[in-house]
């Protein structure tokens, strides 16, 4: 026989949200961690956005008592970090970056990280570039910058190139 009492109920409502907030923070962190081993090469952050867009519209539709719980803050700022970071791992993607550009990106995270043939989201994740939004999108802006000045010099020397300057004897 169930229980008339209206607390029982409760509860028993509580846990059944309770389950559904800890299915709903496993399956972020098995999607999350199958990106983790992808390729720097293979990053494709537009996919991968729209992937948190969906898990953020997911977490909105969780009614508003289980939004008080720490376990759902916790989800909802790592979702929130990852929705900061992909769109910097994309601007990271310009190919004016260069050596120099990502070992001040490593300067300002205070993180090192090998560029190899390895390098991952996962190294990225762990540099926790939404603590520097600004620094990494004026380190790619700058990037961007030099390459046209690099561009621009590339052009005037090609251009001086073509010249042949002739030194007559004054007088």
């Amino acid at each position: 026989p169930l229980s008339a009492h209206d607390s029982v109920k409760e509860v028993e409502q509580d846990l059944v949200l309770l389950k559904a907030v800890w299915d709903t923070v496993c399956m972020v962190d098995c999607v999350f961690t199958s990106w983790k081993n992808t390729l720097w090469a293979d990053i494709k952050t537009d996919e991968l956005l729209d992937e948190v867009k969906n898990i953020s519209s997911q977490l909105k539709k969780i009614p508003k008592k289980a939004k008080e719980w720490s376990v759902y803050k916790r989800l909802e700022v790592e979702v929130k970090n990852m929705a900061t970071t992909l769109p910097l791992i994309h601007e990271l993607h310009a190919p004016a970056m260069r050596e120099r550009h990502w070992k001040a990106l490593m300067g300002i995270t205070r993180e090192l990280s090998d560029r190899g043939p390895n390098f991952c989201l996962e190294d990225l994740l762990a540099l926790n570039l939404y603590y520097h939004v600004d620094a990494v999108n004026d380190i790619v802006e700058m990037a961007v910058k030099e390459v046209k000045i690099e561009n621009r010099l590339t052009l005037i020397e090609e251009t001086w190139r073509k010249f042949t300057l002739q030194f007559d004897k004054h007088r």
